[in-house]
């Protein structure tokens, strides 16, 4: 997922999600037109929000490398000092 991360690409990344939720929102109200009651459409709704979120976080951990911490530290000091 590095083509949708937000500080590398912020402008592919909005454009994703407000297409993302435009159409979710599309879906929710041809939902409500087609005459499914308000506290189905917001069940159904929060479900699928918590399927996708559990699935994005799965498919996030499993995709990302395994990184080892190294024990680097760095150390900026002031060369006004010196002068």
């Amino acid at each position: 997922m590095a083509r949708l991360d937000r500080d590398r690409t912020p402008a592919l990344f909005t454009v994703t999600t407000s297409v993302i939720s435009g159409l979710v929102l599309a879906i929710l109200t041809k939902a409500l037109q087609a005459g499914l009651s308000a506290g189905a459409t917001v069940a159904w709704s929060a479900l699928v929000s918590v399927v996708v979120a559990i699935s994005c976080l799965a498919g996030f951990t499993a995709i990302r490398p395994n990184r080892k911490r190294s024990n680097t530290a760095f150390l900026i000091t002031s060369a006004f000092n010196q002068k």
